[in-house]
């Protein structure tokens, strides 16, 4: 009996004594990750785009971005714009707000991307913002390929960008807003069309050829990407977004 006591107690000893020895070597292991990730193998660890950085991420240039450094897991619904998101500094909804409508002054030029059966199509097509009630308005020819698919499907994307070019020059600095919504069509025999047309401002046509020969789209923002350069100096996000809601 004392020698099966004896043979059980070296064998608890052994195992406390192994897992004792795993333990040091798995804290030691975590404790090196979280100080420096990059020290493994000198690559950095996979992220995706949920990761935030510890307080002991190695330093790095402004412009760098995470995947020159980590291998990064995206799926189609998250994508690279949530590492600014969730690393840099973000403005309250009212400021990011008013950026947008600053970046909105008037009539401004977009690329309007309607779809229709699986197949996309973008146009480009001028917006007035609504900044109180959060819409945007545009006319168009009555008949249009966009019309008809935003009839069959109001889901649309649309995106104004002002910045630097090759061509052109100038401060290497870009702006852009990138909206989601949902449009609608409205034409000349619906009672709104008239006061919609109002805030519209036309500039080629009349009131009475326009009512022939437009519809109005209606888009109800959803979701804005405001993207802004100048913020990442500031500490800032280069990516701001606004819900509705």
């Amino acid at each position: 009996m004392k020698k099966l006591v004896q043979v059980v107690v070296t064998c608890l000893a052994s195992v406390v004594f192994t897992l004792g020895l795993y333990h040091g070597a798995l804290t030691k292991d975590t404790e090196g990750l979280k100080t420096s990730p990059a020290k493994k193998a000198g690559e950095a660890l996979p992220i995706d785009t949920k990761a935030k950085m510890s307080s002991a991420h190695s330093q790095f240039q402004l412009e760098m971005t995470c995947a020159e450094c980590h291998p990064i897991k995206c799926d189609a619904l998250s994508s690279a714009t949530a590492f600014y998101l969730n690393n840099f500094t973000t403005l309250k909804k009212d400021e990011v707000w008013k950026r947008i409508v600053a970046f909105l002054p008037g009539r401004e030029r977009f690329v309007l991307a309607t779809s229709y059966c699986n197949k996309p199509t973008s146009t480009t097509i001028d917006f007035v913002l609504d900044p109180v009630e959060k819409v945007s308005y545009a006319v168009s020819e009555k008949g249009t390929q966009k019309l008809e698919q935003i009839k069959e499907n109001p889901v649309v994307s649309m995106v104004h960008y002002e910045g630097w070019t090759v061509a052109q020059g100038g401060e290497k600095q870009w702006k852009s807003v990138q909206i989601e919504g949902r449009a609608e069509v409205i034409p000349s025999s619906d009672p709104r069309f008239e006061a919609y047309l109002d805030t519209y401002q036309l500039v080629r046509l009349s009131k009475e050829r326009a009512k022939k020969r437009m519809d109005i789209v209606k888009v109800t923002i959803d979701k804005v990407m405001l993207f802004d350069s100048t913020l990442l100096k500031s500490g800032g996000s280069l990516y701001q977004m606004w819900e509705r809601g």
